[in-house]
């Protein structure tokens, strides 16, 4: 062979080399015209509800809130609001809704799993535990990611953005770490 000359294997391993980008080419083409519709997390519609503001203390009457994966989508009134077209939809009519609730002062070992369901019953969906191990919280909220447990949100103790004139002497905001 010569200086210059393609050998037949070295032709082969091209033929591969532009398959192998061809299959690329074609999967993320596949991938690009998925609909986002496809990608997004079930949706569950709660209908007629009467929704408690929180803020300002008023009661909104036959209120729509539709959830998309863990977060809330969408408020509006139920005659206006359009609930997707797959959603779960739960007739609330003569109920209420409140925001979740946090405590932010548990200690929720030695049994956080029957504590976190109780939390769950009284309508308690975030919780900041003040003494648990980081290690032990972080497989808790491994165990919450991945479905294995139902819990409220789990934070640990953390920084804290102190206010309080009695707090501080001058008043002006004073970041503490809490223990």
């Amino acid at each position: 062979m010569t200086i210059g000359q393609a050998s037949p294997m070295t032709g082969l391993i091209t033929v591969k080399i532009v398959i192998a980008l061809l299959l690329g080419s074609v999967f993320q083409a596949v991938s690009m015209a998925q609909t986002p519709e496809l990608n997004k997390p079930p949706s569950l519609a709660f209908t007629h509800v009467t929704v408690i503001n929180v803020s300002n203390g008023t009661l909104q009457r036959d209120m729509t809130v539709v959830v998309t994966g863990n977060r809330i989508a969408d408020v509006g009134k139920s005659e206006k609001l359009r609930v997707p077209a797959k959603a779960t939809v739960i007739n609330g009519r003569g109920e209420f809704l409140i925001p979740g609730l946090w405590d932010m002062h548990v200690h929720i070992e030695p049994a956080p799993e029957l504590f976190a369901r109780l939390y769950l019953a009284h309508g308690v969906t975030g919780i900041r535990d003040m003494r648990m191990e980081l290690d032990s919280l972080l497989q808790l909220r491994e165990k919450i990611r991945r479905g294995t447990i139902l819990m409220p949100r789990l934070a640990k103790d953390e920084v804290v953005n102190v206010t309080d004139p009695l707090l501080t002497a001058t008043g002006a905001p004073r970041f503490i770490a809490a223990s």
